[in-house]
């Protein structure tokens, strides 16, 4: 419920390139955990 209320604040507060901002920080994130995981498993 918090949550919701949370992403709906975010939703009306935050501008669009800062929604951007956070889902490409996102990706780079699991990007790394991917890369760094593949390096685990081959290591």
């Amino acid at each position: 419920m918090t949550r919701l209320l949370g992403l709906e604040f975010l939703e009306s507060m935050a501008p669009r390139h800062l929604k951007f901002m956070v889902l490409w920080v996102a990706l780079q994130l699991l990007l790394l955990q991917v890369s760094s995981g593949h390096t685990l498993s081959v290591s």
